[in-house]
């Protein structure tokens, strides 16, 4: 294939994709389910509660915050709030978090299995009673603080999630396992996203034939074959840049 020399590689312009492109993970199940919540929200459809904010568990192995970032942006968020969970660690953590909440106020929060557990109170609380609770700098009183908006969490797993806390989401997801196919496809569409064309279809299976099971794993060999491709000055990825790439890992 020739060589385009004035087209831009954007790496991370795959980071934005919109749900309505996104590509189904296994039964294409927690993808419908995403769009359906998005739909009954959007057409008002859906019940909220007015004294909480809806709230989302996403959970599975891989993709969880490419699905809760076009999650939000499809329902209109355009600020998202996000943190890891280990880093919520004290009381004023969760404060400075949920500070300036309103309606359209977005918050992710990854890694959510990892949250202390001196903050499962606190977080449930935001999630079933929808405010956060800290006493004043005097001690003197309790001031409860109302949360708005969208809150998402993800975790590799719900049965790490502490069931009370669980069973407070208004929806949960479970993202599946990624056929072959379909991992042959998301490569070549975040290489289309990322303006960058492949030699062949070869490329492909040579990607996944250099790349363990993991779907992490193997989006760490497609950086580092476009890593390759870029040191020679070039927008078109072939399979030797793959093996390569292989060798850097």
């Amino acid at each position: 294939m020739k060589q385009q020399k004035n087209k831009p590689i954007t790496l991370d312009e795959f980071s934005n994709i919109s749900l309505y492109q996104m590509l189904p993970c296994g039964d294409g199940l927690a993808l419908k389910k995403l769009k359906a919540i998005v739909h009954s929200v959007l057409h008002g459809q859906a019940i909220r509660e007015a004294n909480k904010p809806m709230s989302l568990l996403i959970t599975g192995e891989v993709g969880k915050r490419t699905h809760a970032y076009a999650f939000l942006r499809a329902l209109g968020i355009e600020h998202i709030s996000h943190i890891s969970a280990n880093m919520l660690q004290l009381s004023k953590d969760v404060v400075e978090f949920f500070c300036d909440s309103s309606p359209d106020s977005g918050y992710l929060i990854s890694n959510f299995n990892m949250l202390p557990a001196s903050m499962h109170k606190k977080i449930y609380q935001v999630l079933e009673q929808g405010e956060h609770r800290s006493v004043d700098p005097y001690k003197v009183k309790v001031i409860a603080t109302p949360v708005y908006g969208i809150i998402v969490c993800t975790a590799k797993n719900e049965k790490l999630v502490p069931q009370a806390i669980r069973n407070s989401f208004d929806y949960h997801c479970e993202l599946r396992t990624y056929t072959e196919q379909q991992k042959q496809l998301l490569c070549l569409q975040k290489l289309k996203y990322s303006n960058i064309d492949i030699e062949d279809e070869g490329v492909l299976k040579t990607l996944l034939l250099n790349s363990t099971s993991d779907l992490n794993d193997l989006m760490k060999l497609l950086k580092l074959s476009v890593t390759v491709m870029m040191a020679d000055g070039r927008n078109v990825l072939s399979s030797e840049d793959v093996r390569k790439g292989k060798e850097l890992w």
